[in-house]
């Protein structure tokens, strides 16, 4: 075990935190973009194919043979809802949200917030800026979470820079019975800066949660000095009042988009690449105050860091893609890796001809690799994965996907049926004219409404009649039938 391997780092400690007081301050909408056409019940899904990875040399799998879409019974669309905010959608659209008791549905990115009490069968808009307290500019790069054993919506959400340079964020939390009353009236509100982690006039980017059965973890990006993952008691977030929080220093370059694992016991993980056969892991320990780093070779992939993948009309989708760890789950001793490769360098053999997303399963105790897949194909490019675990044992996905024949769309499905399912079909790049770029994540979380599906936040994007894209967020339930 390398030096590295065995070096423990104490957490810092940040100081009692009051919830925010500050008077809600209307900010000016943005211009409306109506939606083209809305849902068309008679649409039916359609399926991407992509192939099983080969036993290659780059990246051998031990996976078992593929299960064909039928065998196991095929992905079924219990609930599928697209949107389109009135006061439109900045672009990229970032869906998040998570599905809670009570039938609430919360639906966000980087300029909305959709709300449904129905299970996600209907969504209202409404606007934050109206009813939760002033901040500095209009919150972008937002993420929604659920945790179910403290009935409570978590939702962090980035802002500007105020006056003295820092950087801030907010966390704001609310339990279902209360989003489902009053979605304005149900939140308690803390705000956080960047010299709370000593990194004055450093501004945040790239926000992530994630909670285990006794806290909640929140991290971003500390522009220029790195990632920091921070520490909070759900008990104190329950209860509203004074909160403490103990936070890393921050870590290295190769952590600067890197989210957190999902569905943790305990603890939370950050994962990110090392190098060309090489990941590592931050193992964050509560318990004993720590946190220490791992390594993991898995098969030797490219290196490029830039994705890059043309739609048909040449505009390459993926223009700010940066190949990184989009995604980890927790499943037992397991620790499932998902992160982003670009297509084959010269002489690389074998060859992906696209972009395409790397799987591994890990055991977190010996920190070696157990089995490795690739989502493939030389038709499409895949990219920005997300995972969650079912309870039945099922690895439930979602990536983005896009090529010469396709216009780039989110598409969800299982591991190990190899296809990945849509509904509605993208026409355009987001983006195309000025800026195209697909965004920094979709979102796929066990359903806790319904425990046979998985509940996910996709969105697609159509030419507008007047001009330009639109693009419209959608809430998805599936699973098996």
């Amino acid at each position: 075990m390398s030096e590295q391997q065995r070096e423990e780092r104490k957490l810092q400690r940040g100081e009692g935190l009051r919830p925010s007081t500050h008077e809600p301050e209307l900010l000016p909408k943005p211009r409306r973009r109506l939606a083209e056409r809305g849902l068309d019940e008679r649409v039916q899904r359609k399926g991407i194919p992509f192939k099983p990875g080969e036993p290659v040399d780059q990246s051998p799998p031990t996976a078992p043979s593929p299960t064909a879409p039928g065998e196991r019974g095929e992905v079924v669309f219990e609930t599928y809802t697209p949107v389109t905010p009135p006061r439109g959608v900045l672009q990229p659209p970032d869906p998040t949200g998570a599905d809670g008791e009570r039938d609430v549905v919360l639906m966000l990115g980087n300029s909305y917030l959709s709300v449904s009490t129905d299970g996600g069968g209907s969504f209202t808009d409404v606007d934050p800026t109206a009813f939760l307290p002033a901040a500095v500019g209009r919150a972008v790069d937002q993420v929604m979470t659920y945790v179910p054993h403290r009935d409570l919506f978590a939702w962090m959400m980035q802002h500007g820079t105020d006056g003295s340079g820092d950087g801030t964020f907010r966390l704001a939390v609310a339990a279902a019975k209360d989003v489902a009353a009053d979605v304005k009236t149900a939140w308690t509100v803390w705000d956080f800066t960047s010299s709370m982690f000593g990194a004055p006039k450093t501004a945040t980017d790239r926000q992530d949660l994630a909670f285990d059965e006794s806290h909640l973890y929140l991290t971003t990006n500390l522009v220029g000095k790195g990632r920091i993952v921070v520490s909070l008691s759900l008990q104190e977030l329950a209860a509203g009042g004074a909160l403490g929080y103990g936070y890393t220093d921050p870590l290295d370059a190769m952590y600067q988009f890197s989210c957190l694992s999902q569905q943790n016991p305990s603890n939370v993980y950050s994962v990110a690449i090392k190098d060309a056969s090489t990941l590592q892991a931050m193992f964050f320990d509560d318990g004993a105050g720590v946190y220490s780093f791992h390594d993991i070779t898995v098969g030797q992939f490219p290196t490029a860091t830039d994705l890059s993948s043309k739609d048909p009309d040449g505009i390459d989708w993926l223009t700010r893609g940066v190949a990184n760890v989009s995604a980890s789950v927790v499943r037992g001793d397991d620790l499932w890796i998902a992160w982003d490769a670009a297509a084959s360098g010269s002489g690389d053999s074998p060859t992906f001809k696209n972009a395409h997303v790397r799987l591994a399963r890990v055991d977190r105790t010996s920190w070696t690799r157990l089995e490795e897949r690739q989502v493939w194909n030389d038709d499409y490019a895949f990219a920005y994965g997300c995972l969650a675990i079912g309870p039945n044992g099922d690895v439930g996905y979602g990536v983005a996907v896009g090529g010469s024949s396709d216009y780039p769309n989110s598409c969800f499905g299982i591991l190990g049926d190899y296809v990945v399912y849509f509904r509605d079909t993208s026409t355009a790049t987001a983006g195309a004219g000025s800026e195209p770029r697909w965004g920094d994540y979709i979102t796929v979380r066990p359903s806790v409404r319904d425990g046979r599906r998985f509940a996910a936040f996709g969105y697609f994007t159509v030419k507008a009649s007047g001009g330009g894209e639109t693009q419209s967020p959608y809430f998805l339930s599936y699973g098996r039938p």
